[in-house]
């Protein structure tokens, strides 16, 4: 047989003007938004969360997620009048607001009783939540943010201790280290940690000391702010810090940041101020909490 084109060849020819085959590609799956109530059991035991999942994301992006920690005897979804979901929403967030078992967190202070039963383990609760939400909400593993207040900010203290590995960033309101924070706090890295704090606090008191009593119990003992944040400023590797006042206002707020840092140490100072999330014309935590963690996550 002849290798000769043309003999006995076929020649298809095409149309100038002919389509070109294309792949059809399917439209993009949106995720459900909106507010939804997780239940799991933990070490036996019943907990919740409310999740808030922006709009308009599809089911192949990853999300930042934030934890918001209520104070004692308080519920997760109290923590919504903060303001974070307005906040979130359009930049794509996803907001947890977790249930303390009993409406109080086992933050691991000396001397604390819990309000309700047994102590629980939060940490694994934390490490659960952060689990489901990653595999059912499209949560990103590596953009993990917590902000708490009080006996919330407390237990975010601990969780930026024990589980430094699972956090980008932590905000603190009204509560920083338990006070045998020196001895047990050993982060495996740096970390950015946002700490808000009046020092006329009489709930848990600015210098450290004895917490205040509810429902009857015991609170247990605290450390001196100034301790807590050594601890990080060390971890993070700050060379120094500096002051900047940012509301000559009273309260006064004065900006105390570590300098030299691999990661951010950042105190707002509220002088004269109470047991607060502080929310006024001159300082809105709120807004500074979610500067903090979006400039991190």
């Amino acid at each position: 047989m002849s290798g000769v084109p043309g003999a006995g060849a076929v020649t298809l020819v095409v149309a100038a003007n002919a389509p070109v085959p294309t792949t059809a590609v399917a439209a993009p799956t949106m995720r459900p938004a909106g507010e939804r109530t997780v239940t799991t059991l933990v070490g036996g035991v019943d907990r919740r969360w409310m999740l808030v999942v922006p709009p308009n994301t599809t089911e192949q992006q990853r999300l930042p997620l934030l934890i918001v920690l209520h104070g004692v005897g308080g519920k997760g979804p109290a923590m919504q009048r903060l303001g974070f979901d307005k906040l979130a929403a359009p930049a794509g967030y996803i907001v947890a607001y977790p249930d303390a078992f009993g409406g109080s967190w086992n933050d691991g202070r000396p001397g604390m009783e819990p309000l309700v039963g047994s102590p629980v383990d939060d940490v694994a609760f934390l490490r659960e939540l952060i689990s489901r939400s990653v595999a059912e909400a499209g949560a990103d593993p590596t953009r993990i943010a917590i902000a708490g207040f009080s006996n919330g900010a407390l237990m975010a203290s601990r969780a930026a201790c024990d589980m430094t590995d699972q956090l980008a960033s932590v905000v603190l309101v009204s509560g920083a280290g338990p006070r045998d924070m020196t001895q047990r706090c050993k982060p495996s890295r740096p970390l950015p940690i946002m700490v808000v704090f009046g020092t006329a606090d009489t709930v848990v008191p600015y210098e450290g000391g004895q917490v205040a009593n509810s429902g009857g119990k015991s609170r247990g003992q605290v450390a001196p702010v100034r301790e807590m944040l050594d601890i990080w400023r060390g971890v993070n590797g700050c060379t120094n810090s500096e002051s900047v006042p940012i509301a000559a206002s009273s309260p006064a707020v004065t900006a105390v940041r570590g300098t030299g840092c691999r990661a951010d140490v950042v105190h707002f100072k509220v002088t004269g101020g109470g047991h607060d999330w502080v929310s006024n014309t001159w300082f809105d935590t709120t807004t500074e909490a979610w500067r903090f963690v979006s400039t991190h996550l």
